[in-house]
């Protein structure tokens, strides 16, 4: 799973963590991030505009980087628009759609009454690009006039809209063209040069478990914690939030510990782990209290199961399934084979040492979706389930097995199966 973007705040940066904080100096580093960030936005946009709407955060990339932040490129971009939605955006294909349609709608407005009413942020716009070109008349600078028209300001209100629409446009059909731009550099240098790393890092670890707590995912939230290095911040250091929070490293512990037994109490009961391609089964360890099935036998006895018990083991290798896993606690001694038309066989793996295992235990059969629900289920309560097809080990249970797995997936249920093979195979990286 790629490593998630971290947004960060300058306003915390420059509060907290710089090294010199004079007002002469906080000053001159706000211009510093300003002017980069305008550039970047000129380069793609060839537009300037003299209050600043893209450079309230930075970005911590996954390589440790800090750059302008492209998300919040986006949130600001449906914040002019006035976009808002009830859920959540899934693709960038969807919030070009929906963007799009905010434009249409301001193309249609004629008054200013109902551009304040639909569109504040750009209603402000034209009232402030009024009164700035009212003072530069007054002042007779006339360079600085032609320059705010650049901005696509206009005292003509329909040609205001106008010019507007076309601004937005290219916002937003050339938001990628930006985002490759800022990702072409970073402020690592200028960072380490102004701000204490300390006390960056400190807020960055908290800016990193807070995106973790945040997120519904469970895999993702995983993959964010695991990013999170608590040994790595200095004991005798404390910053304030954006919402005038203390942390030190202390308090990020407690919070980290509790978010990590949150995740792991969700899988600490995985009934399931994956034999690597190549690998053969091991019989996992069994603890003292596990009751196991002992039988006495005859040599006759263990000689008939151990060839029925080689040649089950046999025809499966053959099977050729996409993935195997091996069960762990009541499904100790299966073997999932699962297979690329999505569905799944559940079947005791013979061992030596344990004759029983050639045709003791019923087959089960369910879907790949269904697995990890299913199989978190007693034996008892997974033969009785609905979705569950039980095969015993009757002279032809090969058959039925063959025609189960053979039947050809449709190109839905291809993509579907490796999908969830994909996410499943994740969960074997515990912490």
């Amino acid at each position: 799973m790629e490593k998630e973007i971290i947004n960060l705040s300058l306003e915390v940066l420059i509060r907290e963590c710089l090294i010199d904080r004079s007002r002469t100096n906080t000053i001159k580093v706000r211009s510093f991030f300003e002017k980069q960030n305008d550039n970047n936005i000129h380069e793609v946009f060839k537009y300037r505009k003299f209050n600043y709407d893209f450079i309230d955060y930075l970005a911590l990339y996954p390589d440790n980087s800090i750059k302008p932040s492209y998300k919040e490129f986006g949130i600001s971009l449906c914040n002019i628009l006035n976009l808002r939605v009830d859920k959540k955006i899934e693709t960038e294909e969807e919030l070009t759609t929906l963007l799009n349609e905010r434009l249409k709608e301001l193309s249609n407005i004629k008054i200013k009454e109902e551009l304040f009413d639909k569109f504040p942020y750009i209603y402000r716009d034209y009232i402030d690009g009024i009164n700035y070109l009212e003072k530069m008349e007054k002042n007779n600078s006339k360079e600085e006039e032609k320059y705010f028209y650049k901005c696509c300001l206009r005292r003509n209100f329909k040609s205001f809209i106008e010019k507007q629409v076309e601004l937005y446009s290219r916002f937003i059909t050339r938001r990628y063209d930006y985002k490759n731009e800022i990702e072409k550099n970073n402020f690592n240098d200028f960072i380490k040069d102004n701000f204490d790393m300390n006390k960056v890092n400190l807020y960055v670890q908290y800016e990193i478990l807070k995106q973790a707590i945040n997120t519904k995912d469970n895999d993702r939230k995983r993959n964010i914690l695991n990013r999170v290095d608590i040994d790595s911040i200095e004991d005798n250091i404390s910053i304030k939030t954006e919402r005038n929070s203390i942390i030190n490293k202390d308090v990020l512990k407690g919070i980290y510990e509790k978010e990590k037994n949150k995740v792991l109490s969700l899988y600490k009961n995985v009934n399931w782990e994956i034999i690597p391609a190549g690998k053969e089964y091991q019989s996992v360890k069994i603890d003292k209290d596990t009751k196991v099935k002992r039988t006495l036998m005859n040599q006759e006895e263990i000689d008939r199961l151990t060839q029925i018990g080689n040649k089950k083991n046999k025809f499966y290798v053959q099977t050729m399934p996409l993935i195997r896993v091996k069960g762990l606690k009541d499904y100790q001694g299966y073997i999932g084979y699962i297979y690329k038309n999505g569905e799944v066989i559940l079947d005791k793996f013979f061992e030596s040492s344990k004759p029983y295992t050639a045709i003791g235990d019923a087959i089960y059969n369910l879907r790949i979706e269904n697995f990890d629900k299913l199989t978190k289920l007693d034996k008892k309560a997974l033969k009785n389930n609905p979705n569950v097809n039980r095969i015993v080990h009757s002279k032809n249970w090969q058959k039925k097995v063959n025609k189960i797995i053979s039947k050809e997936p449709t190109e839905e249920e291809r993509i579907k199966t490796e999908e969830i093979i994909k996410k499943y195979t994740k969960k074997k990286n515990n912490y």
